[in-house]
């Protein structure tokens, strides 16, 4: 029996060291699947170029459309007291002299449009200062609109010195107007422009 009891020691001598290499060699299986993970990728770029609008509104008088009034009659060559108008070789600014109660000037104002978004616009008088432009009217300013595409619009404008304007405080002075040319993008309201 002794013997026996040998054979049995023995035998759980050799089993022991196999178990025991079997559990670490699966333990390190178990982390080496654990610690790795195996998947697929892919990746683009797609390049993204992003441009502003613009919005660009000049204008220029054309000065071969000047017509004359004197007490609402045409004139053939200026006012019938002698004014006439003119534009500066420098800059292209109007320029009205002699102008007297019941004058009005009229003449074509071209509005350049290179945009590139529709826009909204206003053209309106003032004076340089700011104050008010009485008794002086420009007539034909407008709020509209111009797309992309029209590049150019004549307008029709008219400054007036109305026949009713009186005192002698009007008399003998240079008053500096500026036709003012303002224009935003078309989703905005150009009361928003200041």
């Amino acid at each position: 029996m002794k013997n026996n009891n040998k054979n049995n020691n023995d035998s759980r001598k050799h089993i022991l060291p196999i178990v025991l290499s079997l559990s670490i060699g699966l333990c390190a299986i178990g982390a080496g699947v654990g610690g790795t993970i195996a998947y697929f990728t892919s990746e683009q770029n797609t390049n993204l170029k992003v441009k502003t609008g613009k919005v660009n509104l000049t204008g220029s008088i054309d000065n071969t459309s000047f017509r004359y009034y004197s007490d609402d009659v045409e004139q053939e060559n200026g006012f019938a007291l002698g004014g006439t108008a003119s534009l500066t070789s420098t800059d292209g600014s109007l320029s009205v002299t002699s102008m007297c109660p019941g004058d009005k000037l009229t003449f074509d104002l071209v509005l350049h449009n290179s945009s590139s978004v529709k826009i909204n616009y206003r053209v309106s008088l003032s004076k340089e200062d700011g104050s008010d432009v009485a008794p002086f009217v420009l007539e034909g300013g407008e709020e509209a609109s111009l797309a992309v595409s029209e590049t150019e619009k004549t307008l029709p404008l008219a400054i007036s010195f109305p026949a009713s304007s009186e005192g002698d405080d009007l008399m003998d002075i240079t008053v500096d107007f500026l036709i003012k040319i303002q224009a935003i993008q078309g989703n905005e309201s150009v009361d928003k422009i200041k």
